[in-house]
């Protein structure tokens, strides 16, 4: 869903269709973090930031920061349940300076460019 084009379908000359196997494409990390950014490689790293509004129906719109590492959004940013993650990680022998200044990041593959919709595309045009 959200896709354009014929996703399972066919035309005039053939059919086709996908098999969804419900692959593993998501992985969390937990991200040493600061107000000046995130641990990365030994060094203190900004984050990417850009500002974006929910809509939200029958109510007011919402305007929220997205932090993002190398590794995704900071998914602990919105979520208390991840956020509790984050501050009960279980590092004390990795990082025993935890503290509280951990993150969860959240890397997929639907977030990382590719070219995935140029088959779909030539596939509602294939003869054969």
């Amino acid at each position: 869903s959200g896709m354009p084009g014929v996703i399972i379908g066919h035309n005039q000359d053939i059919a086709w269709g996908f098999t969804n196997l419900g692959a593993d494409v998501t992985d969390l990390f937990l991200e040493k973090v600061s107000a000046d950014g995130y641990q990365y490689e030994g060094k203190t790293k900004a984050f990417v930031t850009r500002d974006e509004t929910i809509k939200v129906a029958g109510g007011k719109s919402r305007k929220i920061t997205v932090r993002e590492t190398n590794n995704g959004p900071l998914v602990s940013d919105r979520s208390s349940e991840m956020a509790k993650v984050g501050k009960k990680a279980p590092v004390a022998n990795a990082a025993p300076d935890r503290g509280d200044g951990y993150a969860i990041a959240l890397k997929w593959t639907a977030l990382e460019p590719g070219k995935s919709m140029d088959a779909v595309f030539e596939l509602n045009r294939a003869k054969d």
